[in-house]
């Protein structure tokens, strides 16, 4: 029985020794928890002014067709449906676009829709 009683002081008597010398990493949670929280209170005060528009077609539902020129009649590639493009110029028949491949061709007007994005600068 006393050596339970001796092991069992020994025992508390070494996890009071660990806390007194941060063993367990408790003082660096609360500092990280500190800056992590100025750092947070930095960001929320810039200034968000300086926007630009960026403006994307989006691919109807299914595949569709990208055309070399803007009559489109001859075919360059096929465009994966909801792929978003960069959107380049318009003309009476078609948007002029970039895909996400590198391919720059011509979409039809009603393979597509306009999209307009604010991207803050």
């Amino acid at each position: 029985m006393k050596k339970i009683i001796g092991a069992f002081v020994f025992a508390i008597i070494i996890i009071i020794i660990c806390f007194q010398i941060d063993v367990f990493g408790q003082k660096k949670i609360v500092g990280q928890t500190v800056s992590s929280t100025n750092s947070t209170v930095t960001k929320t005060k810039e200034s968000f002014d300086d926007t630009e528009q960026e403006t994307l077609i989006k691919i109807g539902k299914n595949d569709r067709t990208l055309y070399t020129d803007d009559s489109l009649t001859t075919p360059l590639a096929t465009i994966n449906g909801g792929e978003l493009a960069e959107f380049l110029s318009e003309t009476k028949n078609a948007y002029q676009i970039k895909t996400n491949d590198g391919y720059t061709g011509y979409l039809a007007l009603e393979d597509g829709t306009k999209v307009t994005k604010n991207i803050q600068t």
